[in-house]
Parts: C-alpha cells; sequence; structure tokens
C-alpha cells in the first residue's frame, strides 16, 4: 500500500484495508471500548457530517502514521544505543532508573525524516 510504484496491487490493498476498517469500526460500534477507534465513533455520534467513510480515513491515517513514526523511533533508538557507547552503558548499569529519560531522550531527539508513505489515495479524489 505504502509504495510509490504500487500501482493495482496498492489500490486493491488499500481496498482491503479500508474495508477491514469499516468492519473494525462496526464491530466497535457494538462493543465500544477505551481505544481510539471507539473514540472517533463518539466523536462521529455527535457530529451527523462525519460519516461512516471519515471513519475508516481518519482510522487509517492513525493506523499508518502511528505505525511509522513508531518503527523510525525504534530503529533509531536502537542505533542511537548501538552507537552511543556511553549511553548504552549507563543503561545497562541502572535500567531501572535510567529507562525513562533515555526513552524521553531518544522521543524528543531530532532526526532525519524520511520522506513516509505515499498518500496518493487520498488526493486522488476518491472518498
Amino acid at each position: 500500500m505504502g509504495s510509490i510504484q504500487g500501482g493495482d496491487d496498492a489500490q486493491t490493498a488499500m481496498g482491503e484495508f479500508m474495508a477491514y476498517m469499516g468492519r473494525l469500526a462496526a464491530s466497535k460500534r457494538e462493543n465500544p471500548g477505551t481505544d481510539v477507534i471507539s473514540d472517533i465513533l463518539a466523536m462521529q455520534a455527535e457530529d451527523s457530517s462525519f460519516t461512516d467513510r471519515d471513519v475508516m480515513k481518519m482510522a487509517s491515517v492513525l493506523t499508518f502514521a502511528g505505525h511509522e513514526t513508531t518503527a523510525a523511533r525504534i530503529g533509531f533508538g536502537t542505533l542511537w544505543l548501538l552507537a552511543d557507547t556511553g549511553l548504552r552503558d549507563r543503561l545497562a548499569a541502572a535500567p531501572e532508573t535510567r529507562i525513562q529519560s533515555t526513552v524521553e531522550e531518544i522521543l524528543t531527539c531530532r532526526t532525519v525524516r524520511s520522506l513516509g508513505l505515499l498518500r496518493s489515495w487520498a488526493r486522488s479524489g476518491r472518498s
């Protein structure tokens, strides 16, 4: 789906993913929980102009954004700990007291960003 050169396969995958999001939303509408999809559905209940298609799109964007950011930070954090032996050694010496500050440092450090996923399906006029 995220491939710039995906063509028909990417469009098929996106259609399948949106259908999955629709089924997930229907399930959460029946049995809401303490999750972001249930929160989106609660927002929809308050705004009749917010369509089921809008719910699926928002859930899809959040899924991609959350995955890409998390995967990039985990990779960056691993690389940083491998490259900075002082930081790694301090963390290894006292993980119970240093893990939170180390994670915070990794999360707040600026990094080079990738180009992200091509979101042509959102710009293509498909709704």
